[in-house]
């Protein structure tokens, strides 16, 4: 079961302000065979260039300290994830979190990282290569991006692609497996917000 979120590029000059649709879709799998719903192509409006932008938690760069860094600071920064006043979360992170955890955590991330890279990012990537061949006769019509939370590709980077191509539609998938705030909350907030900058 995965919840979507459908919203609009906010119009130039004063922001458009968006409200987000949810719906549900059903899939299921039975003996090899996917039964999922299929997208009616026709019924989608006509003049509407849609896109799926889907959105996972994050990955540092590089399983080193310095990007392991940055992602934590990034991570641990954002006001879901660390609920308390900013002050004392800036104490936390740099007189606690910062100085010794990014060396841990850079070797745990050592232990699964892969030729390819992160196997977050990379299985995302495989993921939207899949989305888009199953997309069919309506690619032309669809354009599909992969944004992560915290670092890279960044929701920003993934919207600016997306607007670029023409894209004034959005059906948002946060690849979380239920809702909380400090995910699946954090993530739509976030787009929310970058794409009013755009």
């Amino acid at each position: 079961l995965s919840k979507t979120n459908a919203m609009r590029f906010p119009s130039r000059g004063p922001a458009a302000r968006s409200l987000p649709v949810r719906r549900r879709v059903r899939t299921s799998i039975r003996d090899g065979v996917d039964t999922a719903p299929r997208l009616d192509w026709a019924a989608m409006p006509p003049a509407s260039h849609w896109g799926f932008l889907f959105v996972n938690l994050g990955t540092p760069d590089a399983p080193d300290v310095a990007p392991v860094r940055r992602y934590l600071r990034q991570f641990l920064s954002d006001p879901r994830v660390f609920d308390m006043p900013a002050w004392k979360r800036w104490l936390i992170l740099e007189l606690f979190i910062l100085p010794s955890r990014p060396n841990q955590s850079a070797h745990a991330y050592r232990k699964i990282w892969t030729s390819r890279g992160s196997p977050l990012l990379f299985h995302g990537r495989d993921l939207i290569e899949r989305v888009r061949a199953a997309l069919g006769e309506g690619g032309e019509r669809m354009r599909i991006e992969l944004a992560m939370r915290y670092q890279s590709p960044s929701i920003r980077s993934a919207l600016a692609k997306l607007r670029a191509d023409g894209v004034d539609r959005i059906v948002l998938f946060p690849m979380f497996p239920q809702y909380s705030s400090a995910a699946w909350g954090s993530a739509v907030e976030s787009v929310f917000a970058e794409a009013s900058r755009l």
